[in-house]
């Protein structure tokens, strides 16, 4: 299994849980180059299975630079891609919340998509690529929709970190806005998700990751501070 992405929050999980398996991995270096450019592909050995976890993931990020977002997310799937066609290899991407919140929840698969920032759009196309790349060369493709992950080791940019670090470090706790309901994803539970596909060979198409539940931001807030004991 070759993984891209590997030294990232998620990589540095999935790649443990795979050699517990005794799965033998496929882990790019730095040296390697990165996954927007062909050299970073053309180097490494053939692999059963791709999954392609390398991205421009932080959403501020991408409205400061959106097309270094549309850059490493999708040419680096582009790439991906080419990869699987020349090793007749599996592709499994991972992909993000791109639905139209206007559909309402739950979302299901089928329903329309509407990406709401660069990051957003970036995984859409990154989508649309993989999808059109799998019907030309027959590759098989997993495309997850993955809700918002969190867990230990992910970094202060991304919301439950940052709402921990204030609640434990500040007198005061600062959010742009308390409404915003979001499912959230135990990083142990997409680590289980991905080492079930590895070992499900035939399973292709498009699946959503989450837990079923939303919480709002402000509930988030409530709860941590609970369990510190800050409330």
């Amino acid at each position: 299994v070759l993984i891209t992405g590997a030294s990232g929050f998620i990589g540095r999980s999935l790649i443990s849980e795979l050699e517990k398996q005794g799965l033998s991995t496929i882990v790019p270096k730095s040296a390697h180059g990165r996954v927007e450019d062909e050299q970073f592909w053309s180097a490494l050995p053939p692999a059963d299975q791709v999954i392609h976890l390398a991205a421009k993931s932080v959403v501020p990020d991408s409205w400061r630079n959106p097309l270094l977002q549309l850059q490493v997310n999708v040419m680096g799937t582009a790439h991906a891609a080419q990869y699987c066609q020349r090793n007749n290899s599996r592709l499994i991407v991972l992909s993000s919340f791109i639905y139209d919140t206007k559909t309402g929840a739950p979302f299901v698969e089928t329903d329309s998509l509407a990406p709401h920032n660069p990051y957003g759009l970036s995984k859409l196309l990154a989508e649309q690529l993989a999808m059109g790349f799998s019907d030309f060369w027959s590759i098989t493709l997993v495309t997850l929709r993955v809700a918002n992950v969190f867990g230990p080791g992910q970094s202060s940019e991304f919301l439950i970190p940052s709402i921990i670090n204030q609640v434990c470090n500040n007198k005061s706790i600062e959010i742009c806005d308390g409404t915003p309901r979001r499912d959230f994803l135990f990083i142990k539970d997409l680590v289980e998700v991905l080492v079930r596909l590895v070992n499900q060979k035939t399973i292709n198409g498009v699946f959503n990751v989450g837990s079923g539940t939303s919480y709002s931001v402000q509930k988030i807030v409530d709860i941590t501070q609970e369990l510190a004991g800050t409330t």
